[in-house]
């Protein structure tokens, strides 16, 4: 593509450097004498970024939907960028690799598109495909002065191949003809610019004192054609808390030269709240400030919507933050745009200082060697579930992790929802029963377990065998009363049952049925088990052959 150098401090050009495959060099127009000199006339080459080109290409890039959009002149040997979003710190390029000396070159003031330049032979070569910035689709609206001259582009770039619909093919000419108005005025209002995304001009001589307002800005003050403005009476427009804030940077671009961006509530002359963006900076002549040129934009939606998704988050966040496991969200570069509560305790760190870090900046790394291989499946795409211990305030814990992809409708892995569940008791209760278990399976005592009705649920080894039942045969339909004799059942129905409803255990002696329905005598303790509303739902039964005895 070329190697790069750097220009004084305004950034880095491309310096050519013998190709190694052939580009199409495009053709000269025929008007290229005349075209230059209408070029350097404008005394617009190499001149310092202003706010208005660079409005003009972020509006391209978004009613585009593309990463990248130039504002490109085309002079004698290069392509000069006044306006330049997505490339930061390139300001030229050599014409020869340019698309949009391409685009000077089309029969009318349409448009000039290249849907996928690797497949396009004109550029499938071009080191501004094959290298940095690897563009795949261009789309390129000259900039034609009223004499015809085309003296460079408005274009769109991304790394994707696409195409513009018609809306935006459309606007991305208009706004082409926006910029050349601005470039062949250098001071003449946005008008088409308020028409397209609701942005009013304004200027103000500050020798004569005049102020002049487009169409667009009227509307936002909601004043008639004939309404005079001054200075004063515009700042007087502003909400009451924000009008200083206006002063200090109208005075400071005029004593010091400090463009100025501020968002601020405003009051139009019908008494009409809003919110606006007021941008503007000061033009000097030998070192006078002689003219104030601004821009006025109505953000009220904008500010509407920030609100509403702040209180959705506010919302969200009180009730994550009640809830006693860890809710995050990880964005695709693995830093941390959402925690609860439990996660800042977890870091012992705030919110703030927790948000825009990634994990491994967190996290210990007793867990990162375990959770990061398992983010990274779930970036890819693969939902993930795992248990792993962490170290917690110098105690050893252990968590129940879900990292579940969010994907975008058209399959964009954006980032991963995580949840978080400390564990610690449950998987020490589950050890715990795992270890009654294996103990009451091979105990040579008989454990049963019925339902308040006496339906046998459960049965160890050792009853299974007694009562010549199988390992696997089914106890549906079976009773524990089948298994006792006449008497243990009259004991049951009796004292036991009677016993249980004021204590809880009952323990004595009685008689079972062994397979051969032998009589077996047995040490037999009787336990009630109760639901949340103190009656009893179900019975364990503990029996020990006494025959020895």
């Amino acid at each position: 593509m070329g190697t790069l150098r750097r220009v004084g401090a305004t950034g880095l050009t491309i310096a050519p450097r013998p190709r190694v495959r052939a580009i199409s060099t495009p053709p000269l127009p025929p008007n290229e004498s005349l075209r230059l000199a209408r070029l350097r006339d404008l005394a617009v080459l190499d001149t310092a970024p202003e706010p208005v080109f660079d409005d003009i290409a972020r509006m391209a890039c978004e009613i585009c939907g593309v990463p990248i959009a130039l504002i490109g002149l085309i002079d004698a040997e290069r392509q000069w960028f006044k306006a330049n979003v997505g490339l930061p710190a390139i300001n030229e390029v050599p014409r020869d690799a340019a698309f949009c000396a391409h685009t000077i070159l089309i029969e009318d003031d349409g448009l000039f598109e290249v849907p996928d330049a690797t497949r396009d032979t004109r550029f499938a070569a071009n080191p501004l495909v094959t290298g940095r910035p690897d563009i795949r689709f261009y789309a390129g609206a000259p900039l034609t002065l009223p004499g015809g001259e085309r003296i460079g582009t408005l274009c769109v770039i991304d790394r994707e191949p696409r195409r513009l619909d018609a809306t935006q093919a459309r606007l991305l000419r208009s706004l082409a003809g926006i910029a050349t108005q601005a470039l062949a005025m250098r001071r003449a209002l946005l008008v088409r610019t308020g028409r397209i995304a609701g942005v009013g001009g304004w200027e103000l001589d500050l020798v004569t004192h005049a102020m002049t307002w487009s169409e667009q800005t009227r509307r936002i003050h909601d004043v008639g054609p004939d309404y005079v403005p001054t200075l004063a009476g515009a700042i007087a427009f502003f909400a009451p808390e924000t009008r200083a804030l206006i002063e200090a940077a109208v005075r400071l671009g005029i004593e010091r030269g400090v463009p100025w961006d501020l968002e601020l509530r405003f009051i139009t002359a019908k008494g009409g709240s809003l919110w606006v963006r007021a941008a503007g900076e000061v033009e000097f002549s030998d070192g006078v400030a002689v003219r104030l040129i601004g821009a006025l934009q109505d953000i009220t939606t904008r500010k509407q919507l920030e609100r509403r998704l702040a209180d959705n988050e506010r919302f969200v966040r009180q009730i994550t933050d009640g809830l006693p496991l860890r809710i995050a969200y990880i964005d695709k570069d693995r830093r941390y745009r959402f925690v609860n509560l439990a996660h800042c305790r977890r870091f012992g760190l705030d919110r703030d200082d927790i948000l825009g870090r990634t994990r491994a900046e967190l996290a210990p790394p007793s867990s990162s060697a375990v959770v990061e291989p398992t983010l990274t499946a779930a970036l890819a795409g693969q939902a993930q579930h795992l248990e792993f211990e962490e170290m917690q305030h110098g105690e050893l814990r252990r968590f129940d992790a879900q990292l579940i992809p969010d994907v975008s409708e058209t399959g964009e892995i954006r980032g991963v929802f995580t949840t978080g569940v400390d564990i610690t008791e449950r998987a020490a209760a589950e050890r715990g029963l795992r270890e009654l278990t294996t103990i009451v399976d091979n105990t040579t005592d008989y454990v049963v377990q019925t339902d308040r009705h006496g339906a046998i649920k459960y049965m160890n080894a050792a009853a299974r065998r007694a009562s010549g039942l199988s390992a696997t045969q089914s106890l549906a339909q079976r009773h524990f009363g089948e298994f006792n004799t006449p008497a243990t059942n009259r004991l049951f129905a009796d004292v036991i049952v009677p016993a249980l409803q004021r204590a809880n255990v009952w323990v004595g002696e009685t008689t079972v049925y062994a397979a051969d329905r032998r009589e077996i005598p047995v040490s037999h303790m009787v336990i009630a088990h109760r639901g949340a509303d103190g009656c009893i739902d179900r019975y364990s039964a503990v029996m020990r052959d006494v025959s020895a005895e």
